[in-house]
């Protein structure tokens, strides 16, 4: 058994999903009010093979923004909740891919539409976003997301293997000393 201590001001800033929990553990555990069985974040949130999440790639290679968002979700800074997903801020995905909370918002439509568009089902998600800027995707996905990044990048180092430097300490160019100046015959300085 661990005793964990957290302030109010933890207790306040933490998702919602950890606080509707750290309730439900306080009422069960004083015999006030039957536990509440924890909100499923979408119905439609589906996990991802790693076939798929390479066809999702392909689609998105040639869409920096979104590419950067769904590594960004591949990521273990998400925080794992007890449903099986994984719980992301916006603002920190927004941050590490250089973008704002709203275009965020619009790479992750896209990649929903992407796995809809793969699978031809128009209900399941890539990933869901709560009304607290929050966004989840399965424990699944983001392994699967990792193992398709470390693919590509092998996949990218036998197409181009990486050469080994050599350095020196002279520069990369040779100054040549020049020869004095030869006097010019006299008839060609007449001439002139």
């Amino acid at each position: 058994m661990v005793d964990i201590t957290l302030s109010s001001d933890h207790i306040r800033t933490a998702p919602i999903e950890v606080r509707r929990w750290i309730e439900n553990e306080l009422a069960e555990s004083l015999g006030t009010r039957a536990p509440v069985p924890l909100p499923v974040h979408h119905e439609h949130l589906v996990p991802c093979a790693g076939d798929e999440l390479a066809r999702i790639f392909d689609f998105v290679r040639g869409m920096p923004p979104v590419l950067n968002v769904m590594l960004e979700l591949g990521r273990e800074t998400g925080a794992a909740l007890p449903s099986g997903a994984v719980m992301f801020r916006l603002r920190d995905i927004a941050v590490h891919a250089h973008l704002q909370a709203g275009q965020v918002a619009a790479c992750l439509k896209i990649l929903n539409e992407a796995l809809q568009e793969l699978r031809s089902d128009r209900d399941v998600l890539f990933c869901a976003i709560d009304d607290e800027e929050r966004c989840y995707i399965g424990a699944a996905t983001q392994g699967a997301i990792r193992e398709v990044w470390r693919a590509f990048v092998a996949a990218h180092e036998q197409m181009m293997p990486v050469k080994p430097i050599t350095t020196t300490a002279s520069p990369p160019y040779s100054i040549q000393p020049s020869s004095p100046p030869q006097d010019k015959p006299q008839d060609q300085v007449n001439a002139a």
